[in-house]
């Protein structure tokens, strides 16, 4: 998750992914990149990682959502990495996707 100036945001965001991903007694990581934020989300974020073990939270000097997006897919040790924006996820259409992603295996 990128995560530019997302205080009012990531904690609800974090742990209802992590929440949600949990109950499908599957194996995931989440990935928080703060990039260049002027608010609190780098301190939201690092709280955040101190109580959900799945979390690791990377930290970019400067705003690059592109750079971001990069930091976590390379950080990712998933074999299928997933995009959500702090103000937008869907965790309904992910579980379709993997449920297709596990017919075709």
């Amino acid at each position: 998750m990128p995560a530019y100036n997302e205080a009012a945001f990531l904690e609800r965001t974090v742990r209802d992914v992590a929440d949600g991903l949990r109950a499908w007694n599957r194996p995931f990581e989440i990935h928080v990149v703060e990039n260049g934020s002027t608010d609190g989300t780098r301190t939201i974020a690092e709280r955040l990682s101190g109580v959900i073990d799945e979390l690791s939270v990377h930290s970019l000097p400067v705003a690059d959502y592109g750079e971001a997006i990069r930091t976590g897919l390379l950080e990712s040790r998933a074999d299928i990495a997933v995009l959500f924006d702090v103000d937008f996820y869907d965790l309904g259409f992910l579980k379709e996707a993997l449920s297709v992603l596990d017919d075709s295996s």
